[in-house]
């Protein structure tokens, strides 16, 4: 074949691509039809069950709310400053500025 023939004549990968491509179309379209059904008939029945989900969960979520945590203990700044090698207090709330006041109480002063 000259240089010319391949200007003008498909090669085969392409034609194998074109065929494929036209061969799994329509199948593709039927599994996403297939899908979106599947997916409006199914949504009301995963509404409920979600709404069951909550309320079987509903004496754990009031139980939670009563929770003691028994090992934590509330950790001092110099303490925190120590472990973490920082040297002033300035410091430490310039490093955790969302840290709450009721996790870090401060040494008495003597």
């Amino acid at each position: 074949m000259d240089n010319q023939s391949y200007d003008t004549a498909m090669l085969w990968y392409e034609v194998a691509g074109r065929v494929l491509y036209y061969v799994t179309l329509p199948l593709f379209k039927i599994v996403l039809l297939v899908f979106y059904v599947l997916r409006i008939l199914l949504s009301p029945f995963v509404y409920v069950a979600q709404g069951l989900l909550q309320l079987c969960l509903i004496p754990y979520n009031v139980a939670a709310k009563f929770e003691v945590d028994t090992c934590a203990r509330p950790v001092s700044v110099a303490d925190w400053n120590r472990l973490c090698g920082i040297s002033s207090a300035a410091q430490f709330c310039w490093v955790l500025p969302s840290l709450s006041s009721s996790m870090v109480y401060s040494e008495p002063s003597s």
